[in-house]
């Protein structure tokens, strides 16, 4: 769901540039929802199905039991007025993509992260391709461990390639996203002679440092995850069925929403993810566009929003 975050802050740009506001007020959550569901649907003509991973209840708690300030750099925003108005949207959201054909994964102790890691394991362990789209570049742990999985940042607008020393660079040199140190001044190119000199790597290693070392590891490899979790999200998205595409209830969202280029073009994107999920073999609700709505949006404003959204797509 890192989508809603993105989102949520091109919106806030898009506000601040073209009128000036600094937050995002009730009256403007059609920016929001605009960005957002345009990705989304875009998604959706292109792949037909999609599994949605989200947070679970108490996340954190098993890397923080190991090092109790991870991701503590974050703490701060989730009072700020933006996150509790963005919060807001979780069930909203969340609903309105329980109508697209999609699984949403949710399981309480686990890290999105986490859940992608098991499902994109357990796929590609059966020799399925697997397409992991997210911004979090510990996604390319997976790419580590199958050929057959491929991970795609929107954001870069890139396919991350093989890196191998990954886990081990953030454990040594850090990840300031997830407010992990690392040890004490040792950074890349410190890293990379020590990948060659064993003395280094000793020296650098010594009073505590491997004890560290071997903390961050734990919690930054996603493989070290507990497995009953692991088993516990795959169990869940094994048991879930996809949901059926519903797109009288989009529609009836959009326009109560306000969201007039969607309602205009829905007609059209509704057909392509039809055709689609059709081609799939995928089942879908009957589509009976709204035959009096009248909707109307200047053509500069719509085209204005599209070239935004380039850098998004």
């Amino acid at each position: 769901m890192n989508f809603l975050f993105i989102s949520y802050h091109m919106a806030r740009r898009q506000l601040k540039e073209e009128y000036g506001k600094d937050e995002i007020l009730a009256e403007d959550m059609g920016f929001f929802y605009h960005i957002f569901f345009n990705k989304y649907n875009y998604l959706f003509k292109t792949y037909g199905n999609l599994i949605i991973c989200h947070e679970g209840m108490g996340s954190l708690d098993w890397r923080r039991s190991i090092y109790s300030d991870y991701k503590r750099n974050r703490d701060k925003s989730k009072t700020e007025q933006s996150y509790l108005d963005l919060k807001k949207t979780f069930p909203v959201v969340e609903g309105i993509l329980d109508l697209y054909p999609t699984k949403q994964i949710k399981v309480d102790g686990m890290e999105a992260d986490d859940v992608m890691y098991a499902i994109a394991m357990h796929e590609a362990a059966k020799g399925e391709e697997v397409l992991v789209i997210s911004t979090d570049k510990d996604m390319i742990q997976l790419k580590n461990k199958f050929d057959s999985i491929d991970v795609y940042s929107p954001i870069k607008r890139l396919y991350y390639e093989k890196q191998e020393n990954i886990v081990m660079e953030k454990a040594v040199c850090g990840d300031a996203s997830d407010n992990i140190p690392g040890l004490y001044r040792v950074g890349p190119k410190t890293l990379e002679k020590m990948l060659v000199d064993k003395d280094l790597w000793r020296k650098k290693m010594a009073n505590g440092n491997k004890e560290i070392y071997e903390s961050f590891t734990k919690i930054i490899d996603l493989s070290l995850f507990p497995a009953d979790k692991h088993a516990e999200a795959v169990k869940q998205y094994e048991e879930m069925e996809y949901n059926l595409f519903d797109p009288n209830q989009i529609e009836l969202f959009y326009f109560e929403q306000k969201l007039q280029d969607h309602l205009t073009r829905w007609g059209s994107e509704a057909g392509d993810i039809i055709d689609e999920l059709t081609n799939q073999g995928i089942k879908t609700k009957s589509f009976n566009p709204f035959k009096n709505t009248i909707v109307s949006m200047e053509a500069e404003v719509d085209t204005d929003v599209d070239d935004f959204l380039k850098d998004f797509i």
